[in-house]
């Protein structure tokens, strides 16, 4: 059932006109999706805006919840701040949180778009099972 329901969203995502979104191989990607983990892309605050307006209309139509707490943006940039253009985003009626470092699917995107934390968290988590192999 969760999959119907996801692939229509996605969809709808994808349908959104006048979009201001990343190209991957000349392709739009407005969106990444798997299971129930969504992260929404775009390059400017008013296509983003957009993608969180559809995604609030489509969970309040299908009674669907989106947990805020594990809501946040990422603005990237070379500074590694917080910056103003980050406040301001709303699903419905809820702020939506800036923060420094997002972790999508286990991996941990840094404002300033290094791999830096995320290469140094895979490397703690594997630590250990390297020494299993090396006994």
């Amino acid at each position: 059932v969760l999959k119907l329901y996801i692939h229509e969203l996605s969809q709808r995502l994808s349908d959104i006109d006048e979009l201001q979104i990343p190209l991957l191989n000349g392709f739009p990607v407005s969106h990444l999706l798997w299971a129930d983990d969504l992260v929404l892309l775009a390059l400017d605050a008013e296509s983003l805006q957009k993608l969180l307006d559809c995604l609030h209309e489509y969970a309040e139509r299908w009674e669907l919840s989106v947990n805020i707490g594990k809501t946040n943006v990422t603005v990237f940039n070379s500074s590694s701040r917080i910056l103003k253009c980050s406040y301001g985003f709303k699903l419905g009626n809820m702020d939506i949180s800036p923060v420094r470092r997002y972790c999508y699917l286990g991996i941990i995107f840094s404002l300033n778009g290094s791999f830096k934390s995320a290469i140094d968290e895979l490397r703690k988590k594997s630590s250990p099972i390297l020494l299993l192999y090396q006994k």
